[in-house]
């Protein structure tokens, strides 16, 4: 892993967009650029900055908590078997951040549609968001459970972990 970089925004590059601020000094690729603020590593005067759009002032510092490296991370869906439970009707699946749920070709219901056969996602969640994922093996089965998430039948249980004191 390369190191983690600082650097400061100096007056001619004032009102420079971020990630064209990160293709400049790091000399990456935008598309790298767009990789390291899609995975939440750019700080801009201590803030998280995920916006590639987002423009610079003169003095603001941008820090990197790690350097890119040349090669994309391994897709988290392809470390470990994520299908915590299956029957006839649904299966359940440990969704790892960093991939879509659903409506793409390298979302988690595609890889699992490949290997087991029909599976549509009954609800979703964010694509950085880990968590249970409850996939339907039928229309039929599919409608019931839309029916029991939106009747609220379905108890949901959230945990996050919070790295000092969030303000109130």
């Amino acid at each position: 892993m390369n190191q983690p970089s600082a650097l400061r925004v100096a007056n001619p590059e004032k009102g420079i967009r971020l990630s064209e601020f990160l293709v400049r000094k790091l000399r990456i690729s935008g598309r790298e650029a767009k990789r390291m603020l899609d995975d939440r590593i750019v700080l801009v005067n201590g803030r998280r900055i995920w916006i590639a759009k987002y423009r610079l002032e003169a003095g603001d510092l941008v820090e990197t908590a790690q350097r890119p490296t040349p090669e994309r991370k391994q897709d988290p869906a392809s470390k470990r078997d994520l299908v915590l439970y299956e029957d006839d009707d649904i299966l359940v699946a440990d969704k790892p951040a960093g991939i879509l749920s659903n409506d793409s070709p390298g979302s988690l219901e595609a890889k699992l549609g490949k290997r087991y056969g029909q599976v549509l996602a009954v609800h979703r969640l964010d694509r950085e968001t880990s968590g249970c994922l409850v996939f339907a093996r039928s229309e039929a089965m599919l409608n019931a459970m839309i029916d029991q998430f939106r009747d609220r039948c379905i108890e949901k249980e959230y945990t996050a972990i919070v790295l000092g004191i969030p303000p109130r």
